[in-house]
């Protein structure tokens, strides 16, 4: 289920009847120091699960010009979280092909067009030691 929000457009999503951990992705054209993504008109934001395999675009098929075809698994640290990319595009996360570590609050980037920027958040309750 989707639902939209003028001004920054609100994505939310449940997985096979289950609430989703807190993690959100917030992309924009325009990303400031101070204020991230929260004055861009045009962001996007995306609620994540958080330690469980998914494929974003099972997740998301609306969004497809946002995501690659792969899976990805998210884990948030204390400090930072990691996202892990695998080669299979089915939610099971088969074959590990790359990971990144994510700063909190920050603008990263850039992703690509037409909101190459993003900013990565994680609710307390969802922080763990990352291996």
């Amino acid at each position: 289920m989707m639902t939209r929000f003028t001004n920054s457009v609100l994505l939310i999503a449940a997985v096979m009847g289950t609430a989703m951990a807190d993690e959100t992705m917030v992309l924009c054209a325009n990303c400031t120091k101070g204020e991230g993504c929260s004055t861009d008109t045009d962001s996007i934001s995306f609620s994540l699960p958080v330690g469980k395999c998914y494929s974003p675009l099972q997740l998301y098929p609306e969004s497809g010009d946002v995501w690659g075809d792969f899976d990805v698994l998210d884990e948030c640290g204390a400090l930072r979280m990691k996202r892990t990319f695998y080669a299979s595009s089915d939610g099971t996360c088969t074959t590990e092909t790359d990971s990144y570590e994510l700063e909190y609050d920050t603008c990263l980037g850039p992703f690509g067009l037409p909101r190459p920027w993003g900013v990565f958040t994680c609710d307390d309750d969802d922080k763990v030691a990352l291996q």
